[in-house]
């Protein structure tokens, strides 16, 4: 008896030290709450395993920073949304992909406000890992939570000369408590240009992916729902125990 609660206290202390150990992974976390202000820290999928998983959502909205007649400046935002293979995190990671600058005026993009994520849980990272130029430094949060605000420090240049820099924004990845998403929130670009560098102008995007909370999300490794192996496992269960069930009734009549 002693040998097998020795066993049992074993056991029992490997899952302890695994779960320690799983959950460890999240040391570099930018936790934001509501009404904060934090720094934004960069990150890799080396570095914060949680970041890799599979893409639920990757279509690009149209941001025309400037556009009359044949003068064109325009990026892609990146609407990405990621399933986390670790915890199953859904994972929002907009990024801004430059296309050109055919202008007179050199761009600069300072700020990305998002809305969407009241009563949502975020932890708020750029990845360094993946292709981009420009990082936000920082981030602050709305007081009730819906609005999160995105500071380039060092802003994302877009030059109107083939030699000049053309910059691109690292992916920002918001790592949220959310099972789903839905695309019904919005970003809003904050920008200047040379022609007058002390006003700034924005655009807004609809259709932006933003963290909701779905009965049943069907995906891989959904946070408080239901992966598409778990259902049929279930299923296959329900039909096994139908199949079985009068060996078992007629069983437990003989005992």
């Amino acid at each position: 008896m002693k040998a097998k609660q020795q066993h049992t206290f074993l056991q029992a202390a490997k899952v302890f030290s695994f779960i320690s150990i799983f959950y460890s992974i999240n040391i570099n976390a930018a936790i934001i709450t509501a009404g904060e202000s934090i720094s934004v820290p960069s990150a890799t999928a080396i570095s914060n395993p949680e970041l890799a998983g599979t893409i639920l959502n990757d279509n690009n909205l149209d941001l025309i920073l400037y556009r009359q007649d044949a003068f064109l400046a325009s990026y892609h935002y990146n609407n990405r949304v990621v399933r986390s293979d670790a915890g199953g995190a859904t994972i929002f990671a907009p990024q801004l992909n430059w296309l050109n600058n055919i202008t007179g005026f050199d761009f600069f993009i300072d700020q990305i406000l998002l809305d969407g994520y009241a009563g949502i849980q975020t932890d708020v990272f750029y990845r360094t890992d993946a292709t981009g130029d420009r990082g936000p430094t920082s981030v602050s949060r709305s007081a009730n939570g819906d609005r999160l605000l995105f500071d380039f420090g060092f802003p994302i240049f877009s030059g109107n000369l083939v030699q000049e820099a053309h910059q691109d924004s690292f992916p920002i990845n918001i790592l949220t408590n959310a099972n789903s998403f839905e695309l019904t929130g919005t970003a809003t670009i904050f920008a200047r240009s040379t022609e007058d560098i002390t006003q700034t102008f924005s655009i807004t995007l609809l259709n932006v992916a933003v963290p909701t909370f779905a009965d049943f999300p069907i995906g891989p490794n959904p946070p408080n729902g239901v992966s598409a192996p778990h259902v049929i496992i279930l299923v296959l269960s329900c039909l096994f125990g139908i199949l079985l069930r009068p060996r078992i009734c007629a069983l437990v009549r003989s005992l």
